[in-house]
């Protein structure tokens, strides 16, 4: 190993102790291009974006020269944007920096951010340490104009709302910049001095607000629960439930059926017509009140017996006139169907239920999907 080289391989552990040892303190170059002051900008991928989309970070440097070390402290919005991965897949797309050689650490380090910022932001920090080329020199990173130096990716939060934004703050004492006069000798490195930045506006993205799908009403496997509406009626119903399973064989009627991307109430633990079922979306809000027909049931207290018998015939003689809130009884009554959206009563409907009531034929014998 020749003297030479030695020196500059003790440079690069000096240059990563003395970088951490002033992790506070900024450095510049002056006299190289006549000390212009560093500018750092930001860019984001999109300006707007739905909960869970990915932005790329991109930021650029320019009036920078001879670096050997630097430190860039992003700060994001912490209740909008999380980092995607733990190192938030960090890349260095441009030549002047993947061709200085070097290595590049990130951690997400909220002691890095300014007080003014600490209740809203998180900082992410990526740090560039220069390294030795083959021909032994530091390969440090020079960029006269504004160039693409690295990206990162931040997620939009499932919860975000509002604006998100993503800085560099002027008043960063995290940020650092080690410089060298001439990069062929490993000890001429500058002493500390104020390092003015200059940081583009912050970059932002708006959530768009994401309409959670509406609540859907499914049948459970091996049952036939559906809505259903007549003419004339805007009221969406109930009917298909397996009546036999429920009032002979005590089964919950809640289990032949669930609602997607919703949650549901009854009115009543009883299956009988006139029980309503109310669905609400995601957000707690009422989606729908969906009432229910038990075929047969037209009275509304859950069985089928000589008062439903007495309350179609009712409806057939016009002693009943099907109008308002009892327009769901005389749906009850159609038990002969013809038309499925059709409701009408007539003495088929009769026969068919006072079999049941005389126990000629079983609930079974009664349609209640209403389909011909």
């Amino acid at each position: 190993m020749t003297r030479n080289f030695r020196k500059i391989a003790a440079l690069v552990l000096a240059l990563a102790m003395f970088a951490s040892s002033f992790a506070f303190t900024s450095f510049a170059v002056d006299g190289v291009q006549g000390g212009e002051n560093i500018s750092v900008g930001l860019a984001l991928s999109a300006e707007s974006a739905k909960p869970g989309d990915v932005i790329t970070v991109t930021v650029s440097i320019s009036n920078n020269y001879n670096a050997a070390a630097m430190r860039w402290p992003v700060l994001f919005s912490k209740d909008f944007f999380e980092l995607v991965g733990e190192d938030g897949g960090v890349t260095t797309p441009i030549d002047n920096v993947t061709a200085a050689v070097g290595s590049t650490t990130t951690a997400l380090a909220d002691d890095f951010v300014p007080a003014a910022y600490a209740d809203t932001h998180s900082a992410f920090t990526i740090q560039w340490f220069a390294g030795v080329t083959e021909d032994k020199a530091v390969a440090v990173f020079n960029s006269g104009v504004a160039a693409e130096a690295f990206t990162f990716q931040l997620k939009v939060k499932e919860t975000a709302t509002g604006t998100g934004s993503v800085l560099i703050p002027a008043d960063s004492t995290a940020f650092y910049d080690m410089a060298m006069l001439d990069p062929t000798d490993p000890l001429s490195y500058y002493d500390a001095t104020e390092l003015n930045v200059t940081v583009s506006d912050p970059a932002a993205v708006v959530a768009q607000s994401v309409a959670a799908a509406d609540p859907e009403l499914v049948a459970a496997e091996g049952y036939s629960v559906k809505t259903i509406q007549f003419d004339g009626d805007d009221t969406i119903y109930l009917c298909g439930f397996d009546v036999v399973a429920v009032v002979d064989n005590g089964e919950a009627f809640t289990d032949q059926f669930t609602i997607n991307n919703g949650t549901y109430t009854v009115s009543s633990d009883t299956l009988a017509t006139g029980t309503v079922v109310t669905v609400y979306n995601a957000a707690g809000e009422v989606f729908a009140e969906y009432p229910i027909i038990f075929f047969g049931d037209t009275s509304g207290d859950g069985l089928i017996d000589n008062l439903d018998g007495s309350v179609l015939y009712g409806y057939l003689s016009g002693e009943i006139e099907p109008q308002g809130d009892k327009m769901i009884n005389y749906y009850a009554c159609d038990l002969f169907i013809e038309d499925t959206n059709s409701a009408g009563v007539d003495a088929l409907d009769s026969s068919a239920i006072n079999a049941v009531i005389s126990g000629e034929k079983d609930l079974s014998s009664i349609n209640q999907t209403h389909v011909v």
